[in-house]
């Protein structure tokens, strides 16, 4: 165990759950909504644990990228920036 900034005593793989979880679930609602996945099947009603991961705080970055970087955008099928 190793000490964080606040002296509490942690595991040397508490990271996965502090960062880890949290950026895996905003890549899962990534790939919903770049895959299409959500425009072939319109009434599909999903729930993403632990608020959503870091998606809300990353929105902002990750349409900025659409906005900025069509050609990162162009396999994904019929989004467009708008």
């Amino acid at each position: 165990m190793s000490l964080c900034c606040l002296h509490i005593p942690i595991a040397h793989n508490f990271h996965h759950l502090t960062v880890g979880m949290p950026a895996e679930t905003a890549t899962a609602i990534m790939s919903l909504l770049l895959g299409g996945i959500l425009e072939r099947f319109p009434r599909l009603k999903v729930c993403f644990a632990h608020g959503g991961g870091s998606f809300p705080y990353t929105v902002g970055r990750i349409q900025h990228g659409f906005l900025v970087r069509p050609d990162l955008c162009a396999q994904v099928g019929n989004l467009h920036a708008t």
